[in-house]
């Protein structure tokens, strides 16, 4: 889709299905959980708004609770095929005094933004928001009702 220069463009992503790990290491391949398509068309200056939401649902399972979840955002120009990592967030649900307490489920909703900028016209890129890391410790946990949309806008105007 091209929009002029006044007219910001709207893109809707895909989820991908995916078995969500219990361990991921910084050096294993991250788990690509959604992604969304952009191009740039005929906007001046262009910047993409990315926003990705999802719930995280948890359980505890025994004391000494630790859940650390890194998730990553890379940007993948698809004439070049050169990836660039834009950001990295860390969930972490830990138990600061170790207690012994009954099996807890817990509900977080997770909003993620990114505004992109110093992008050129007529560029196509995808965003991928991945799983970079993931450690559990007498936990389990699920990822549910994930949306991932990016807002192409010309960066000159207010």
């Amino acid at each position: 889709m091209h929009g002029d220069s006044q007219t910001p463009i709207l893109n809707c992503g895909r989820i991908r299905r995916v078995k969500f790990p219990q361990q991921l290491s910084m050096d294993d391949p991250p788990v690509t959980l959604a992604e969304v398509a952009v191009n740039t068309g005929k906007v001046n200056l262009p910047s993409v708004l990315f926003n990705y939401s999802q719930v995280l649902s948890f359980q505890t399972t025994g004391a000494n609770l630790d859940l650390t979840i890194t998730y990553r955002l890379i940007r993948i120009s698809r004439a070049s095929k050169t990836v660039k990592n834009l950001e990295e967030w860390t969930f972490r649900g830990a138990e600061i005094i170790p207690t012994d307490v009954p099996d807890l489920d817990t509900i977080e909703p997770l909003v993620v933004n990114f505004c992109d900028t110093g992008l050129e016209k007529d560029q196509s890129f995808v965003y991928r928001f991945q799983l970079a890391e993931v450690i559990t410790n007498n936990a389990r946990y699920r990822i549910s009702d994930q949306v991932i949309t990016a807002i192409v806008l010309d960066g000159a105007s207010d």
